[in-house]
């Protein structure tokens, strides 16, 4: 299912910008950013698909970061974030 235009606007720049973040290795400003974007994912979110790429850099950036209670707790989210992917994941 395809988010509002706006919305779904945000999100990508939400998930550009914290890409940047990223590559300057500032993680938890980049985790940041990614659930601001996450926020803004309408109820249910397993509904869209950028939802479960958000929630996985999430996790990534968490593990990274050598924080694994934080990718633990994201993980619940990716679960049950997937449902709607088109590559049955």
């Amino acid at each position: 299912m395809k988010m509002e235009l706006n919305i779904q606007q945000r999100v990508g720049e939400y998930r550009v910008k914290s890409d940047q973040l990223f590559e300057q290795k500032n993680y938890q400003q980049s985790v940041d950013v990614l659930i601001k974007g996450w926020e803004e994912i309408p109820l249910p979110k397993g509904l869209y698909s950028d939802t479960y790429e958000v929630v996985k850099d999430i996790i990534d950036t968490f593990i990274i970061m050598n924080d694994y209670e934080s990718a633990q707790y994201w993980l619940t989210h990716l679960y049950s974030s997937g449902f709607k992917r088109f590559d049955d994941g």
